[in-house]
């Protein structure tokens, strides 16, 4: 059990450089969206609109053949593929490339929470597995190169103006809130 400073899961990088040969999902990718959802203080700091019902599991081998896994967590909030409004006519927010931006979002969260150092070889870890996941999940070479493009240019500004640490409360809300339970399906219960 962690606190709410710490990431409630494994850290999902690798010490130093590595090479990322594949990228595998491990399991359906379970969302919520809230009726009303900013009644979660969460969403209102973060933006995301979209929760993760439960722990997401994708998995990744490196350069040496060792199979690693990336483990998002529950209660993760989301904004699936960060696509600017002004853009969202050529890329959707949504599409085969979701699993690849929600793993995504939560690695480039996870070095926040962890020690809020972005460094090189966590931004290129991290736009790996997005490129990995994506060619995994079948996304076209068109849409791969923009996604790709946007994550890159976003990252020259996110990257040096997010360079401190954030608590993980920040970027997820809690599913026991009152709130939530009247707001699912009749009989849909959260783990």
């Amino acid at each position: 059990m962690s606190d709410s400073q710490t990431l409630p899961v494994p850290n999902p990088y690798p010490a130093g450089d590595v090479t990322v040969k594949s990228f595998s999902y491990k399991e359906a990718l379970l969302l919520i969206r809230l009726i009303d959802r900013h009644s979660a203080d969460a969403a209102k700091r973060r933006g995301g609109d979209f929760i993760l019902a439960a722990d997401y599991h994708a998995g990744w081998t490196d350069g040496a053949g060792v199979d690693h896994e990336i483990v998002v967590p529950q209660v993760m909030l989301t904004d699936l593929a960060s696509v600017p409004r002004l853009f969202r006519g050529l890329i959707s927010r949504t599409g085969p490339w979701v699993e690849a931006a929600v793993v995504h979002d939560f690695l480039s969260i996870a070095w926040r929470v962890i020690d809020g150092k972005g460094t090189v070889e966590r931004r290129r870890f991290a736009d790996t597995i997005m490129q990995k996941a994506m060619i995994e999940a079948g996304v076209n070479t068109y849409s791969r190169t923009a996604i790709f493009g946007a994550i890159r240019a976003a990252a020259a500004f996110a990257y040096p103006m997010f360079n401190a640490r954030v608590p993980w409360s920040d970027f997820a809300t809690d599913l026991h809130n009152p709130i939530v339970p009247p707001q699912l399906p009749p009989g849909l219960t959260l783990p």
